[in-house]
């Protein structure tokens, strides 16, 4: 089990640092695209939307994995015989289940902004 840990907490960390550095990049696009002048963001905001579209898919994968993870640690496999870990690990668990409860939040907030996103670039193609 302890190789299968590494590799979703690999897995977990990359995709979330990935997102932090899409994030920082996409912000800084979009205020350059904002000082432009009267330029057609159009293009931009449906390349933006696709990658967004992409950023959450990952997220939401390495959220899920660390939530199996961190519930094969609570409850453990009797058919694979692991274990339970929580018992012995408590620090494991609870560090877990805050990572896991955190990174729903930007999940959630990237959620919110493709929409916001799909609403935007909507109303401008319908112009």
């Amino acid at each position: 089990m302890s190789e299968h840990l590494v590799v979703v907490e690999e897995y977990y960390v990359v995709a979330l640092s990935v997102a932090c550095l899409y994030s920082i990049i996409s912000s800084v696009l979009s205020v350059l695209v904002l000082l432009k002048p009267k330029g057609s963001s159009t293009r931009l905001l449906f390349h933006f939307l696709i990658l967004d579209v992409f950023l959450l898919s990952i997220m939401a994968s390495a959220t899920g994995a660390a939530g199996a993870v961190a519930y094969l640690g609570y409850k453990g496999n009797a058919h694979t015989r692991w274990n339970e870990v929580c018992n012995m690990y408590d620090s494991f668990c609870s560090h877990i289940a805050g990572s896991v409860t955190l990174s729903l939040l930007p999940s959630i907030a990237l959620l919110l902004l493709i929409w916001l996103s799909v609403l935007v670039l909507s109303k401008k193609i319908m112009r």
